[in-house]
């Protein structure tokens, strides 16, 4: 009776080591498979880390996708490829290092090659799109309107790099002489995309974030804006409605509110579109406008635009005591008589 007891305790203690050991390896096993889709969730869609040297840059930077992403960038953006295979790698890390001498940064700029990796491309997006106070500096201001130039020179443009362009006009805490620079660097850009393929949005994205900018007068950005869309529309006629355009450069000129550099640039465009309406506007700045620089512009934009009414005026500069407006009024007053004497002479 004791032995059978014996064995049946054997038996019963048996059992339990059994079921505590596979229950121990079961909630092993499910852990590990846990860990395994976290793993996976963490890294699905992985955003290649940064590791860059000598930076400053924020740890993320959302690149969101962008309305101008309709065009892909091609072969000029080699995906998957890690920093080690980038041949530009080591010239990036000179871009972005705010302690580098200003010669070895702009070579660095002008020796980017086109292939580049997702990761050299996210690593000069957050460059750029990063708002810094060094941005003040003209130095580093040259530096990224190089970069610009590069990027969008390449063939075919990194992909969004119209977004990018358009965050950084957007961006109040840029600096705006980079802002700037962003939309001088649209009409590059829209230049580039223009033709290939699925690009209409893209080009119309471009086309709307300039006229965007228009209304932009205190300061260089809307007269920036009136000159690329002024250029894009003899290039692009059948896209760009050129009375739009000239009806825009007439409003800022009249524009009281409007900056010194936003006046210069519309008395110029008028001139250069023939927008006869301007005439007074001109006449008036030339006599009165609020700086010499503005008062040169509109004489010079008159000899553009002007006519034999507008020979007296100019008479009276180079009579009159300043010094300043004389070479300018002198040169306006020979292209009026030049174009009233040929008719067929082509005003440029």
């Amino acid at each position: 009776m004791k032995s059978k007891l014996l064995a049946g305790a054997l038996l019963i203690v048996a059992i339990a080591v059994f079921f505590l050991v596979w229950r121990g390896t079961n909630t092993a096993h499910q852990g590990h498979s846990q860990t395994e889709a976290d793993s996976v969730a963490k890294n699905a869609n992985p955003v290649p880390a940064l590791t860059a040297r000598n930076t400053s840059l924020p740890s993320s930077v959302p690149l969101t996708a962008s309305r101008m992403t309709h065009v892909t960038a091609g072969p000029a953006v080699l995906s998957g490829a890690s920093r080690e295979q980038s041949p530009n790698w080591s010239a990036i890390q000179e871009i972005i290092n705010a302690g580098a001498r200003y010669e070895v940064r702009l070579k660095a700029v002008s020796g980017l090659s086109s292939q580049l990796t997702d990761m050299d491309w996210e690593v000069m997006q957050r460059f750029l799109l990063k708002a810094d106070v060094a941005d003040k500096n003209q130095q580093v201001q040259t530096v990224k309107n190089q970069l610009m130039d590069v990027l969008c020179a390449m063939d075919p443009p990194p992909a969004n790099l119209g977004d990018v362009l358009t965050r950084i006009y957007r961006d109040r805490q840029q600096n705006e002489v980079m802002r700037d620079y962003a939309v001088q660097h649209l009409t590059a850009y829209y230049e580039q995309m223009s033709g290939r393929a699925n690009s209409a949005n893209v080009l119309q994205a471009v086309q709307n974030v300039l006229f965007e900018a228009l209304q932009e007068r205190g300061g260089s950005i809307g007269g920036t804006a009136l000159l690329a869309l002024k250029r894009l529309s003899q290039e692009y006629a059948t896209v760009f409605d050129q009375n739009k355009i000239g009806a825009s450069a007439l409003q800022m000129a009249a524009d009281n509110f409007s900056g010194e550099l936003t006046h210069i640039t519309a008395y110029q465009v008028c001139a250069q579109l023939k927008i006869a309406e301007a005439l007074p506007i001109l006449v008036r700045a030339a006599e009165q406008g609020e700086s010499i620089s503005v008062r040169l512009s509109a004489i010079g934009s008159l000899g553009l635009l002007g006519g034999a009414e507008q020979i007296s005026t100019l008479e009276g500069f180079i009579d009159g005591p300043d010094e300043r407006l004389k070479p300018a009024a002198r040169h306006a007053l020979e292209r009026i008589r030049a174009q009233a004497n040929n008719p067929q002479l082509t005003r440029n």
